[in-house]
């Protein structure tokens, strides 16, 4: 089972859980549809989930931890435990310590009176155990017959019980969890450290014996009071095959292991070798010396620890402590252990021998296997051990040098530098104009590349402001800086392109760019370049003032953006460039158009003009990847207008969304590594959806909305920085939602909204300058509201979003709705409450009124205009009771 997999699996488990059992199977028809073996792995998650609250930890000695339960295929009912006092073999019991899946563990004492001695006893429960438990229990017994260790639980012996139940006689140990003892000792890092290599010694005996254990982590490694730790809990160990140490073991529903301390391969399911412990021990460490695991939650649902552990990055030590303590680990332990937690097991330490290797090098201040080998990083370890030594040898040794260079140095030093400065400046500029243009182009469309463009583009983009103050007077210099400005803008939030979801930032960089080149045209107004430059700034900034509700200012940029652009198309008719340009700004102007000019054919017009010199261009170089996305983006946008337009013609419409689709399927399989090409499949998906909904072909509408919405999860959890994903994803499930109103299913219906308004939160808060956001964020309210029906809680939606102090015209079928729903719940109420809702039925139905006679008549408004005018007297009539 990949990851991709098992986030869907888990994805629609955490909606189904919330469920009532009846409705669920109705429920899982309609999310899963045709895929079978999805809905059994969901339902056997389910079943598992009823008996997950009788699987403890299976240990010797249990303590209280913020770990997850160890998760196991399928639960058994608990049977009666043995009774305090009874004999098992030689030993009689003194009371329970633990119970688990596989059984108790019981504190139990020699009975025979040979010598004292304690043990603890492993018990299968009564009762027929399942062959599963069975051959874990034997496992057990195998692997700890096998294992003798002073660091490893040893197993004493082992029988039947007289109702043939088998147990294990273990070494009892009485301690602590190895982060308790480090806590409650307040253990120096160099203790923690030799404490955890005698772990690691342990485990390294376990894998030479071709044992993996598999589910390490605190409670399974207890230490004694007098400092010795034991490694517990072989229950769900691994026996390598000598001959194929990556051979699989069985599978069940769900592997067994504890998620926050599992390896990215135990969760996908891939092949489990002694790497996934190595892993596991990184972990373990990481907490010892932070406090802390190495992924930081939002909400701690077993979904997103998941996906953190597959996909996401986990930080480095150093970034996530206190001051001193981050200089202590910033270097080779931070090295250490991120190497250790890397993703690809080929890629950690080889064994756990190495792992702690290095940790013992580290405290003798050897230089470490994980770092990069070079002199300056050996000089430097050398220094450290040989401090005083070394600063004496370095003293002397500078003296001799200033002695007999100081002549010759003086001699050369203003040729030398001049020649430096000029060489340091000229590399500095190629290299941050390669980063800016050459790498962060080759990485754009990478799933999870967000963090990194944004790092590759700032880090450029101040050797660019360094440079610039450095030469104000370099023509060259300044264009380069324009449109490294541009760049930014479009990492930080160019609309339907990967971004970060900072809208005012953006804005910002596109306005620097501006001015750049408007003070360049002065003295360069005939240069192509720059005006180039300065249309793709007008262009940029368009863009995003469209999504700020600043349309006039927006279509204005835009006009002069498409002189400039017709201009050099004109001087220059040969340059591909520019004519792509040109009808590029087209499709622009439309898009502005629709919202600033609503009701008219003109963005139809605009449209449909980009869609001609386009495909005149995709006809002359049809491999050009852009030309083929903006013929795609022409295809969707008129497909979407001819719907609206009062002579629809909705076959039309479905044509050119093929169209579109047809393309843009085209690039996803010719770029198959590009999230980008994934992206604009799903968003045209969404997009006929709606168009297969007015044809009424509901079942295709559904079945388009639920393949984009499977892509977007999946590219926004690749991708959480992406905020322009997280808007597909909200506009994903709020098309689905639409969609399964119109199959009836309102239960499904009510679960995708909410996720939608869930993601629209969250992005007006990062973004509350984002108006296309805000104005979607009210939209999802109000649809919630309206499939809620007559609730409390869809008042309290209505009353939020439409409040009295804000009434314009465009929302006046919200103040209506809201007024109906207060009517609904003032006929209900009694006394005092009665009065106050009536009161305030009153006055959103006197908003209606007063918000209508200020337009236009028409047949619609003067019906709605008389219902409120009604709603009024109504309340008038109630109110004089």
């Amino acid at each position: 089972m990949n990851a991709e997999r098992w986030q869907e699996i888990n994805r629609i488990f955490d909606a189904a859980v919330e469920i009532p059992a009846e409705e669920r199977p109705v429920f899982l028809r309609v999310i899963c549809g045709d895929d079978e073996g999805l809905r059994r792995d969901v339902e056997a998650m389910l079943a598992a989930d009823a008996d997950a609250q009788s699987f403890l930890e299976e240990s010797p000695l249990r303590s209280s931890t913020t770990e997850s339960p160890t998760i196991i295929g399928a639960g058994e009912a608990a049977r009666r435990a043995l009774d305090v006092g009874q004999t098992v073999g030689r030993y009689r019991l003194v009371r329970e310590v633990g119970r688990g899946g596989m059984g108790a563990v019981y504190l139990a004492e020699r009975a025979d009176g040979a010598f004292s001695q304690q043990v603890a006893i492993k018990v299968i429960q009564h009762g027929t155990p399942t062959e599963f438990i069975l051959n874990r229990f034997r496992r057990e017994r195998q692997i700890l017959a096998n294992l003798r260790h002073p660091n490893i639980v040893r197993l004493l012996d082992g029988g039947a019980t007289e109702g043939d139940a088998p147990y294990l006689v273990m070494e009892y140990v009485e301690g602590q969890p190895i982060d308790i003892y480090c806590v409650t000792r307040d253990l120096s890092l160099k203790d923690r450290l030799e404490l955890f290599r005698k772990v690691c010694a342990a485990v390294q005996f376990a894998h030479q014996n071709l044992v993996v254990h598999r589910d390490l982590k605190p409670s399974n490694i207890l230490v004694t009071e007098d400092g010795t730790p034991k490694l517990l809990d072989f229950g769900i160990a691994k026996l390598l095959d000598p001959e194929n140490p990556t051979s699989k073991t069985e599978l069940t529903a769900m592997r067994a292991m504890t998620p926050e301390y599992a390896s990215p391969e135990q969760i996908s399911g891939e092949a489990i070798t002694t790497a996934s412990d190595v892993y596991s021990l990184a972990v373990v460490l990481y907490l010892l010396l932070t406090g802390r695991r190495p992924y930081k939650l939002k909400t701690g649902r077993l979904e997103e620890l998941l996906l953190a552990i597959t996909q996401g990055e986990a930080a480095t030590p150093s970034s996530i402590v206190d001051t001193a303590r981050a200089k202590v680990l910033r270097g080779d332990l931070d090295t250490i252990l991120m190497t250790a937690l890397r993703k690809e097991p080929q890629r950690r330490y080889a064994s756990v021998e190495q792992f702690s290797e290095d940790l013992r090098r580290y405290l003798a201040g050897l230089p470490i296997q994980a770092h990069t080998d070079t002199f300056f990083y050996r000089t430097g370890k050398f220094i450290r051990r040989n401090k005083i030594g070394a600063t004496a040898g370095a003293l002397l040794a500078l003296s001799i040098l200033v002695g007999t260079g100081a002549t010759a140095w003086q001699a050369r030093v203003a040729r030398a530098e001049r020649i430096r400065a000029e060489k340091r400046f000229n590399d500095v500029r190629k290299l941050a104009r390669s980063v800016m243009f050459d790498y962060q182009d080759a990485i754009a469309s990478l799933p999870g590349a967000m963090p990194a463009r944004k790092r590759l583009v700032t880090d450029a983009l101040e050797y660019l402001d360094n440079l610039a103050r450095e030469s104000e007077s370099d023509a060259d210099l300044q264009l380069e800086l324009a449109e490294a400005y541009v760049k930014v803008g479009d990492i930080q939030g160019k609309p339907y392109r990967f971004n970060l979801g900072d809208t005012k930032g953006a804005l910002a960089s596109y306005r620097k760019a501006r001015n750049l080149c408007e003070a360049l045209s002065k003295t360069r107004g005939a240069d192509a370049r720059v005006r180039k430059a300065l249309g793709m700034s007008l262009e940029a900034e368009a863009s995003l003032l469209v999504r700020q509700n600043q349309l006039m200012e927006a279509v204005s940029l835009l006009n002069r953006a498409t002189e400039l652009y017709d201009d050099l198309a004109r001087e220059k008719p040969g340059e591909f460039e520019y004519r792509r340009l040109a009808a590029g700004v087209r499709l622009s102007l439309g898009d502005a158009v629709v919202y600033s000019d609503p009701g008219t054919t003109r963005s139809l017009d605009f449209h449909r003009r980009a869609g001609e010199m386009l495909e005149a261009l995709h006809t002359s170089t049809p491999a050009d990847d852009e030309v083929t996305r903006q013929l795609a983006q022409v295809y969707q946008r008129i497909g979407n207008l001819i719907r609206y337009a009062p002579n629809k013609d909705l076959p039309q419409s479905l044509e050119y969304h093929r169209r579109s689709l047809a393309l843009r399927e085209t690039l996803a399989a010719t770029h198959p590594e590009s999230a980008q090409a994934r992206r604009d499949v799903a968003d045209e998906l969404l997009m006929r959806s709606y168009a297969l909904r007015q044809a009424a072909d509901f079942i295709s509408a559904q079945a388009d909305c639920e393949r984009a919405v499977t892509m977007f999860e999946t590219l926004s959890g690749a991708d959480p920085t992406n905020m322009e994903l997280q808007h597909d994803l909200a506009f994903a499930y709020s098309a689905l939602s639409e969609a399964l109103e119109d199959r009836q299913n309102p239960f499904a219906a009510t679960e995708a909204r909410r996720r939608s308004v869930a993601l629209l939160e969250k992005l007006v808060a990062t973004d509350p300058s984002n108006f296309e956001n805000v104005k979607d964020l009210k939209r999802g309210r109000f649809a919630l509201s309206k499939i809620l029906g007559d609730t409390p809680e869809s008042l309290d939606i209505l009353r939020r979003i439409y409040p009295p102090e804000a009434s314009d015209f465009s929302e006046i079928l919200g103040y209506e709705a809201l007024a109906r729903r207060l009517e609904f719940f003032a006929r209900k109420s009694k006394g005092e409450e009665r009065i106050r809702l009536w009161r305030e039925t009153r006055a959103a139905f006197a908003r209606v009124l007063a918000v209508s006679e200020s337009e236009k008549t028409s047949r619609s408004l003067d019906e709605l205009r008389q219902n409120a005018a009604a709603g009024v007297a109504q309340c008038d009539a109630e109110l004089a009771r």
